[in-house]
């Protein structure tokens, strides 16, 4: 079992690190110790960040960040805040390795959003886009060469890597622990769900996470659909294959392709721990090994044998493109997703999302995320340098409702949007080649998300509704943070047999109690001793 993150970019990462693996291991060697010096056992552990919330509009609906509730806004601000009252540089060059979804943006000299940021940092960003299926191997590859620039977006995907961060880059323990992070407001304003998921490295602070709400990859569906056989709530297990059934047909499927996500989800509803099983001496115990995750598994062969799931293994892009056409009804896909998908469909139906059923006896549970989609890194450098490097992320961080936020997301007044009568965001053309999507400084730093969606109050409410009705079924997975040679040296191999395992089974292709073999060949490949190991980081973090 590793460190699982779901559905995010970061956790398909993981999985598909083998290159990036291959690298790092060469650097140190077969036999090499792994993640000696990332550990925080036996090290004085710094005080994570003081949280303090930042100056911005007043919500419509407000968020609970400590239950990692997002804000919902109906419609933008008009009383703009400053959140930077000064510029963080004064013309120093940067070099930013980031990670990108999209085509390269137009260059500096043909990019008007990107010229005018760098006015606002008062520096010149230098800018190395990564797509986001290479960043893994262009972190192996910059361990090795040692060209490392000034601030870096990163993942959890490499082995070693964390020892690198350990030993080459900039510890930020001073600069941020405790109370010095208000020197920072705006990275203040970061959750402290998000610091403690990215966890203390060699005891102390090394990444700023880039914070992403605590629930996991959802079930999102088409709710006028749902809405024709019944909804997305108030179900049991029965009647939520009735209403899958109902929905598939005709060249239309209710859901996406089928996938451990969705066994993990159900699991989770039918009151499944979040990834392990934490006991009271401070053990872990995998979740899949509980006789909960085994019923779950037994459901969900059950669909797909009822045909409810798209039968073709298709990426996610491609489900997305389904779905907005309405050949599929639902899919696996994360939270802030929501808005790239509410904006793509307009008003042609309505996104929501699946709430979990009920079983009597039974309180569901929906698994906590980390709280951080990826973390930025800095090359060590003088005080001095460092500072301005923090500058420049606190000004990426400036809250939803800020100019400074408003020329990150959105760039320049008059050239990329305007407003209407209503002081409300209206896009221009220049802004379909240059947007925050192709110039990603999201990936760099940023604030806490907010629930808006230009033109679509209603897409906010529901959001917000969801997660407010569903967090007190959030539990955490007690693994998120913690560092662990055993994790980094058989997280990739375990990972892969159970999730094989779980698509055989899913397909018909095994039985459900050929779980049990795949749950043996788990401890023999590793799985015990991440298991040990994780135990033993708990209790030198969490002092139990």
């Amino acid at each position: 079992m590793t460190d699982r993150h779901h559905l995010t970019r970061r956790g398909l990462l993981t999985a598909g690190a083998g290159t990036a693996a291959g690298a790092a291991l060469l650097l140190t060697g077969c036999d090499a110790p792994r993640a000696i010096r990332a550990t925080n056992i036996g090290k004085k552990l710094a005080e994570w960040p003081d949280y303090v919330p930042a100056k911005a509009p007043k919500p419509d609906f407000p968020g609970n960040d400590a239950k990692g509730i997002q804000s919902a806004y109906l419609t933008y601000p008009t009383d703009l805040v400053t959140a930077v009252p000064e510029k963080p540089g004064n013309g120093e060059t940067v070099t930013v390795a980031l990670v990108t979804n999209e085509p390269v943006p137009p260059p500096l000299g043909r990019n008007t959003m990107w010229r005018a940021v760098n006015e606002a940092l008062g520096v010149n960003l230098k800018l190395n886009f990564i797509p986001s299926a290479s960043l893994s191997q262009k972190l192996a590859v910059m361990m090795a060469s040692g060209d490392v620039p000034d601030i870096i977006t990163c993942s959890d995907g490499v082995p070693t890597f964390e020892d690198f961060i350990a030993t080459d880059l900039q510890d930020l323990t001073d600069h941020l622990s405790g109370s010095a992070i208000r020197d920072y407001p705006n990275l203040a304003n970061l959750p402290t769900y998000s610091w403690q998921g990215v966890g203390l490295i060699n005891g102390g602070i090394y990444g700023v996470p880039i914070q992403r709400p605590l629930p996991t990859p959802e079930m999102i569906c088409n709710l006028d659909a749902f809405d024709k056989v019944g909804g997305l709530s108030d179900w049991t297990p029965d009647q939520f294959t009735q209403r899958m059934k109902a929905l598939t047909g005709k060249k239309h499927w209710a859901s996406g392709p089928v996938g451990k996500t969705d066994v993990d989800r159900h699991a989770g509803w039918r009151g499944a721990p979040n990834s392990w099983v934490l006991d009271s001496s401070g053990g872990f115990h995998p979740t899949e090994a509980t006789a909960v995750y085994k019923d779950a598994l037994a459901y969900i062969q059950k669909l797909v044998k009822d045909g409810v799931f798209y039968p073709d293994q298709v990426a996610t892009p491609e489900a997305k493109t389904l779905m907005y056409g309405q050949t599929l009804y639902s899919m696996a896909d994360t939270l802030p997703a929501y808005a790239t998908n509410v904006a793509a469909v307009g008003s042609r139906f309505r996104f929501d999302f699946g709430r979990p059923y009920t079983i009597p006896g039974v309180t569901p549970k929906k698994w906590d995320g980390p709280g951080w989609v990826n973390y930025t890194v800095l090359k060590k450098g003088t005080p001095s340098r460092i500072k301005l490097m923090l500058r420049i992320l606190n000004f990426l961080a400036s809250p939803f409702g800020s100019k400074e936020y408003e020329l990150i997301r959105f760039g320049v007044e008059g050239k990329h949007f305007t407003r209407d009568s209503h002081g409300q965001i209206q896009l221009s053309k220049l802004s379909q080649v240059e947007n925050f999507n192709t110039l990603p400084l999201q990936y760099v730093c940023s604030p806490p998300l907010v629930a808006y969606f230009p033109g679509q109050p209603d897409a906010a409410r529901r959001v917000w509704n969801y997660q407010t009705e569903t967090s007190k079924y959030l539990v955490k997975n007690p693994s998120v943070g913690l560092r662990t040679a055993a994790k980094d040296r058989y997280g990739t191999v375990t990972g892969q047999i159970l999730n094989d395992a779980a698509t055989n089974i899913v397909n018909g292709r095994a039985s459900v109690k050929s779980w049990d073999d795949a749950l043996k060949e788990w401890r023999k490949q590793g799985g015990d001793k991440i298991a040990a190991s994780l135990r033993e980081e708990y209790a030198a973090v969490h002092g139990h």
